[in-house]
């Protein structure tokens, strides 16, 4: 796949689309244009294109796509090596899913989070955010419920492994297994 064509294609397209007044579609271009750009391994341009898609997400009051842009933001940050502002970037989109009232998007926005944490050496904030995560999924009654709470348990077993805590990460992986296997899911 060509991701620097698609990326200026997109360009492309946000530029009529700007000059035709159309700013859901030229904010469409923009995001598309920044996870291409992330894709061809230029998170920092992605990351300006995608700032200003949320800008004109924002605008048009439109928070779950301006939450989208900022979970591709967070992501293009953290292929960037800027963790700091990728974790904020993740928390930012999490709670905009949450004032959307969407309930999957920002837990599986949290558990990216999470990831993060490990990625950067944050053992004591990557534990807090683990356990809230666990709290919040500690009684799951949908199958989509027990497939997060495995992916948290993956997560967490992974961002231990990477911490050095290798008796920690067997132990999650042990969870997260159990949970796959209740959804008669292959591994």
């Amino acid at each position: 796949e060509d991701w620097e064509l698609a990326a200026h294609n997109y360009l492309g397209a946000e530029a009529i689309y700007r000059s035709l007044g159309r700013p859901r579609e030229r904010s469409d271009a923009l995001n598309n244009a920044g996870v291409a750009m992330v894709e061809a391994g230029r998170p920092l341009a992605a990351a300006a294109s995608l700032r200003s898609a949320i800008e004109l997400r924002t605008q048009q009051g439109s928070p779950v796509r301006a939450a989208t842009s900022s979970y591709n933001l967070a992501r293009a940050l953290a292929d960037a090596g800027r963790l700091g502002r990728a974790l904020r970037a993740y928390e930012e989109a999490a709670g905009s899913y949450r004032e959307a009232g969407l309930e999957r998007e920002p837990l599986e926005t949290r558990i990216e989070r999470l990831a993060l944490l490990a990625r950067d050496q944050q053992a004591v904030a990557f534990e807090r955010a683990g356990a809230e995560l666990l709290l919040l999924l500690q009684q799951p009654t949908q199958p989509s419920e027990v497939e997060s709470l495995a992916s948290l348990w993956f997560e967490i077993g992974r961002g231990r492994h990477g911490l050095g805590l290798c008796e920690q990460a067997l132990s999650a992986y042990v969870q997260s297994v159990t949970l796959w296997r209740q959804l008669s899911r292959r591994l």
